[in-house]
């Protein structure tokens, strides 16, 4: 199965080490070990660590955008490469 991951505190990619990163990056291999086809679809970080109103608004903002934009990709492409599921 083809599996979206999308990490919103920290992609396992990020380059400071955490919890986070740690525990997004073993899911991401255990769904692979079970023979799925993972694949991190962003690194957009959408956690706002202070509360601020602004800047929970512009995360959503983009959060948003970025939806949309791989909902399109995935529409626009073939049907056999869009994800079953979003993890």
């Amino acid at each position: 199965m083809r599996i979206a991951f999308y990490a919103p505190l920290k992609a396992p990619t990020h380059g400071v080490p955490s919890g986070d990163r740690r525990v997004a990056g073993l899911l991401m291999r255990a769904l692979a070990q079970a023979g799925h086809r993972v694949e991190l679809v962003s690194s957009f970080r959408s956690y706002a660590r202070d509360g601020d109103a602004e800047r929970q608004a512009a995360l959503r903002a983009q959060g948003i955008a970025l939806g949309e934009r791989l909902a399109a990709d995935w529409q626009a492409g073939p049907a056999n490469a869009r994800p079953a599921l979003w993890f």
